[in-house]
């Protein structure tokens, strides 16, 4: 409420505090902030807020920050009766933030006749650092990241030097800005990052953030992958609500095929964090690969009723429907029920092509690229299905002209393509292995047979460098690497790179995913392929 706006960061960080401290009480669940925040401003009643969120109680309050004085308020409300159970007004000096967020958390406590342990009121009552400005600059951090992240956190550890966890960050955002911003021949980079890990280790040994910042360095810069979830595991064991590890950890699962362990992390986190996308969405995609079908349908029933991105929850649920049927007239028939879909090129071109209708999946690619729309943006860098990407969309293109026997078209969009990711490799060569593929099906289509197999053999060394490393792409791999075969005309080396595919059960729907793309229509009628689509 404070008249300045430049101390919103500060109230969304005494949000953000109130709430881990409530968390740290074991007989509470408390949902996170980042399901909390689209409440802000929100006009539903209270009850209806409790029901989308699992929860019987509200917390609501204001912060207001004017010079060295802060007034933050705070009421606790049963959404089942609308009854006031409990509020106060705290106005202070601003250095008694820490202690007002501590005596917020246990007034709600005792008003819910949760025991608090004297462990518990350890961690509520501590205090990262007594330096204002330092915490200011630390909440800001958390909201940015990259360089802007980094110049924030460096402010703060000047103004505290023995600050522990904005070391932790600066040394986690150092270390990512070193492996993903062409900066990976900037060994002063990597050796600044390690400087402010050893820091934040002298001065916050106990923290999670330890563990946690750990497994970056382990992930990017060793390719340690064993070692990195062993220190995700030990970020855990410290505080099991960290859910910045638990979430890392879970997508590690989800990459070398621990689907079970990946759904379990993923189910811990949604109880506190309803609303967060990206768990839901990975969430969706374990009960799919497990055949868990009724949990995936009330997972995206659940989306479907509380979510601003409607549209893309239908298509999630169309691609589901088709994954457990293989039913493609269904298929087509709920995308076209999508009109946020389906009215826009990226959807009309996908379902072209689903229909095998050529002329018009071209049109619908051209027109991606005049197409302004923040909805038609979310197709203008890759033709997906339920698994498969095809990126950037004039690669699809180049392929269908070449289908249409327009060498000088499919040339033209094939050198768009090509641009597109070189350029993303050689500024990421860490990024995901779905554009080296994509490179790979590039140079088949100019019939580059050296620079293909180069590719793929660069594919497969990052897939085996440890045993488990990127198990989830391994299947796909072998796809994409068919359709490259097929567009140098060994047909008989890509059904044998399919077969391969298809022994990697539970991790690729491989029958349905033959039956969506065009490329493979050729090989109907062959008894391997065909067995394949039975499958």
């Amino acid at each position: 409420m404070s008249p300045d706006p430049e101390n919103a960061f500060f109230a969304d960080g005494v949000q953000e505090d109130i709430l881990t401290n409530l968390s740290k009480i074991e007989k509470l669940l408390v949902i996170s902030r980042t399901s909390t925040l689209g409440y802000k401003g929100t006009t539903k009643k209270l009850k209806e807020i409790g029901e989308e969120l699992g929860v019987r109680y509200l917390v609501e309050g204001s912060v207001r920050r004017a010079g060295n004085q802060v007034l933050v308020t705070a009421q606790l409300i049963d959404t089942q009766t609308d009854a006031h159970l409990w509020a106060e007004q705290y106005n202070r000096s601003l250095d008694d933030i820490f202690a007002i967020q501590a005596e917020v958390a246990k007034a709600i406590a005792r008003q819910l006749k949760a025991a608090i342990l004297p462990e518990e009121i350890v961690k509520i009552e501590y205090r990262p650092t007594e330096n204002q400005q330092a915490y200011d600059a630390f909440v800001q951090a958390r909201l940015q990241s990259g360089e802007e992240a980094i110049n924030l956190l460096e402010k703060s550890v000047v103004l505290d030097p023995q600050f522990a966890e904005a070391w932790a960050l600066l040394a986690r955002e150092r270390c990512r800005l070193w492996a993903f911003q062409r900066r990976r021949n900037d060994s002063k980079l990597l050796a600044e990052a390690h400087f402010a890990f050893e820091l934040a280790k002298r001065f916050g040994p106990e923290l999670p953030d330890i563990p946690w910042v750990k497994s970056c360095f382990e992930e990017l810069e060793n390719l340690d992958w064993k070692a990195e979830t062993d220190s995700l595991l030990e970020a855990l064991v410290i505080d099991p609500g960290f859910h910045p590890a638990r979430r890392d950890l879970a997508f590690r699962y989800i990459l070398v095929g621990r689907f079970s362990d990946a759904q379990f992390h993923l189910e811990s986190i949604i109880r506190s964090d309803p609303l967060d996308s990206a768990t839901n969405e990975r969430l969706m995609d374990i009960y799919a690969h497990r055949g868990l079908w009724e949990k995936a349908d009330e997972l995206i029933q659940l989306n479907l009723n509380r979510s601003d991105d409607k549209a893309s929850w239908q298509m999630r649920q169309a691609n589901t429907h088709y994954l457990q049927s293989g039913n493609k007239e269904a298929y087509i028939r709920a995308m076209e029920e999508i009109p946020e879909f389906i009215d826009e090129p990226g959807g009309l071109a996908w379902k072209a092509v689903v229909a095998r209708d050529f002329q018009n999946a071209l049109l619908h690619l051209e027109e991606m690229d005049s197409s302004s729309s923040e909805s038609s943006k979310r197709f203008q860098l890759n033709i997906r299905s339920a698994g498969l990407y095809l990126m950037p969309h004039h690669l699809l293109s180049a392929i269908l002209w070449r289908e249409l026997d327009d060498e000088v078209k499919s040339r033209d969009e094939l050198s768009k393509a090509k641009t597109y990711l070189e350029s993303s490799i050689e500024k990421s060569p860490l990024v995901g292995l779905d554009f080296y593929s994509n490179l790979m099906i590039s140079y088949a289509l100019e019939g580059n047979r050296e620079e293909f197999f180069a590719i793929s053999k660069q594919v497969e060394e990052r897939i085996s460098n440890q045993a488990e490393y990127r198990r989830g792409h391994q299947p796909y791999h072998y796809v994409y690497r068919a359709m490259g075969l097929l567009l140098l005309g060994d047909e008989e080396a890509a059904i044998d790179d399919l077969i391969v595919a298809s022994k990697f059960k539970g991790l690729i729907f491989l029958n349905r995913e033959l039956d969506l793309w065009f490329i493979f229509d050729r090989l109907r009628g062959n008894p391997r392929f065909d067995k394949l689509l039975e499958d």
